[in-house]
């Protein structure tokens, strides 16, 4: 039973106070697409972080491969800043996804996981 929606909710499923509403097999509230990540949703949100891992590598080997290229031109300043970018990109945006393949390999949301209520 949901205190805030006042009513009967399945198994597994939270209110999200900043989506107003409860949320089946709720993962997390993801802040950059602005809704929640559930039971719904879950693969598509994986698939996007898939991508965006692959895009982040594909622009990492793209500057790895013209870094000698722009070693010594006036832009080398901006190339390290952006390879910077791509790198942090790329190992927060594959951890993240990691970590969700492991939560959907074990079976659980990241609320059950650290609150550990199934």
């Amino acid at each position: 039973y949901c205190g805030v929606c006042d009513r009967e909710m399945p198994p597994r499923s939270h209110h999200c106070v900043l989506c107003k509403r409860c949320v089946l097999v709720r993962e997390h509230h993801c802040f950059f697409l602005g809704t929640c990540i559930g039971g719904n949703n879950l693969k598509s949100f994986c698939q996007l972080l898939f991508f965006i891992s692959s895009g982040c590598l594909l622009a990492l080997i793209l500057c790895l491969r013209y870094l000698n290229l722009v070693h010594l031109s006036l832009a080398f300043g901006f190339f390290i800043m952006e390879l910077n970018v791509v790198v942090v990109g790329f190992v927060a945006s594959t951890s993240f996804l990691a970590w969700h393949v492991f939560l959907i390999c074990t079976g659980l949301t990241s609320y059950e996981f650290y609150t550990k209520k199934l």
